[in-house]
């Protein structure tokens, strides 16, 4: 089963504690009335990702950054465990390395709605990219003709 070592109250976890779970799962932080609420930190050793952030009711809600096995990062506003509103995304290679390869090494601005992506800014002009989620792939067209590469446009997310 699970372990936890931190504070109770009516038979609850509340206040600061520490739960390692069966399924490999570390979370360390506030509690309150039995779940996770407040600022914390959740590891899950099977996939490599730590967030650390705001949770409410055992979900990921408000600030937070998830990095993820990959070496990708998400830092955004999240809201019932979906990203939700903005966040910069960090993309690495598969060794957690940034390369040239096309993607790697770029950090994107993007707007979510219950973690549908809406929006994606790219700071850098380039024809056309695909870019790997952790559910599905997008790809973002950014037009080729720009002339001055330091502008940040806004392109639509057109894959699901």
């Amino acid at each position: 089963g699970d372990i936890y070592e931190g504070t109770w109250r009516q038979g609850l976890q509340h206040g600061n504690g520490t739960m390692w779970t069966f399924t490999g799962k570390i979370y360390d932080g506030e509690w309150e009335d039995g779940s996770r609420s407040g600022h914390g930190r959740l590891i899950d050793k099977r996939l490599g990702d730590v967030y650390v952030g705001d949770f409410k009711a055992d979900e990921f809600n408000g600030f937070g950054v998830l990095h993820y096995g990959n070496g990708d990062a998400h830092h955004g506003q999240w809201r019932d465990g979906k990203r939700h509103g903005d966040a910069v995304i960090h993309f690495t290679d598969k060794d957690g390395t940034l390369s040239s390869r096309r993607g790697a090494g770029r950090q994107l601005k993007a707007s979510f709605m219950f973690d549908t992506a809406r929006t994606m800014l790219l700071p850098e002009t380039v024809n056309q990219t695909t870019i790997g989620t952790t559910s599905s792939e997008a790809t973002v067209m950014v037009p080729s003709q720009q002339q001055n590469t330091s502008d940040t446009n806004a392109y639509m997310w057109t894959g699901n």
